[in-house]
């Protein structure tokens, strides 16, 4: 039987804070505090005690909210992984750092791997949820069928300011020699709606996101990236999102 510590860690503006879990050694627990888990945790827990894994659990978590995918593990150890659970996870764990998957696609990855017809996609959703390591691995990249954003035990606001500090950082480090994916500025700002459209068109190419649903999450994202303001879609269609933008870069510009 492991003795099992707590640790807190203080997430930026935007994130409920983490609670982080071990027996000093490893990690077996990571939680956004008021979920289902975190609160079980104090029942299960002998009290709060710093130690050489929360301190690299915490400094895992300072790389990833400052940007950047983490080139480091933290050791965990998951308690009651059946080989269901097991193959979920390892499919989580392939996600790559900004982007996103659906339940379906980790289903018929399963299938495939198993030799069989079909997986159920909501028992893929079942193994999803039962993550007890949220962000290292990543089970906020798990999307529904057409891109919701649903199902995260941690709430849905954390797992929508997760997804959008990814794009950010996709915006912000990936493909830098393109002037147009460089952080924003008042000077890009300025310089008018094509380059709205140009950044906005690379950060989903970066992302890889293909369904419309996330394209207007990435877009709305990145026009509050661009500080066009609050642009409130509700049609989904990466047309509509783009005119809506459009409409809206003008109207700021027309104020100034």
């Amino acid at each position: 039987m492991f003795m099992k510590y707590i640790w807190e860690y203080k997430t930026p503006e935007g994130f409920d804070d983490l609670v982080v879990s071990g027996d000093g050694e490893t990690l077996s627990g990571l939680w956004f505090k008021g979920s289902r888990g975190a609160e079980r945790l104090r029942g299960e827990t002998v009290g709060s005690r710093e130690s050489p894994v929360f301190r690299e659990t915490c400094r895992w978590l300072d790389e990833y909210f400052a940007g950047r995918e983490p080139d480091f593990t933290p050791p965990y150890r998951i308690d009651s992984l059946t080989p269901f659970r097991s193959d979920v996870i390892d499919a989580m764990l392939k996600i790559p750092f900004g982007k996103t998957v659906t339940y379906g696609e980790i289903a018929a990855g399963i299938a495939r791997k198993r030799g069989l017809k079909r997986m159920s996609a909501q028992a893929v959703g079942g193994a999803v949820g039962w993550n007890p390591i949220c962000i290292i691995i990543p089970c906020h990249r798990v999307v529904g069928a057409n891109g919701a954003l649903v199902g995260y035990g941690g709430g849905i606001n954390n797992k929508i300011a997760l997804l959008k500090n990814e794009m950010n950082a996709q915006m912000m480090f990936t493909r830098t020699e393109d002037k147009c994916c460089q952080p924003p500025s008042l000077k890009l700002r300025r310089s008018g709606c094509e380059n709205v459209a140009s950044l906005t068109t690379k950060a989903l190419n970066a992302a890889a996101v293909t369904n419309a649903n996330s394209q207007f999450a990435y877009a709305k994202a990145t026009a509050d990236k661009l500080e066009i303001g609050n642009i409130g879609i509700g049609n989904t269609s990466t047309m509509a999102t783009f005119t809506k933008m459009f409409t809206g870069c003008r109207g700021r510009e027309r104020e100034r």
